[in-house]
């Protein structure tokens, strides 16, 4: 677990905003481009660091990701479902 997700854990109950609100915020960031997501990610840091750093950690983590989660569902739509 990176640094800014263990603040984020770590001083939870003293934020405003909660999980549900970080979940809407990476969902939202990843259906940008690039540039947008920067930009909407440095927004959210000018506003709150923490939550910023929450969400670029996070953001970065999907970015690091293989795609293994998706290359799964890409199969089942190449070939059928087994069933």
């Amino acid at each position: 677990m990176t640094e800014p997700l263990k603040e984020f854990y770590r001083d939870r109950a003293n934020r405003p905003w909660g999980w549900d609100h970080v979940k809407q915020l990476v969902g939202d960031a990843l259906e940008l481009e690039p540039p947008a997501r920067a930009a909407l990610v440095a927004r959210i840091r000018a506003d709150d660091a923490a939550l910023g750093a929450a969400v670029r950690a996070l953001l970065e983590s999907y970015d690091g990701s293989d795609g293994f989660l998706e290359s799964g569902a890409t199969l089942e739509r190449d070939i059928g479902d087994p069933e």
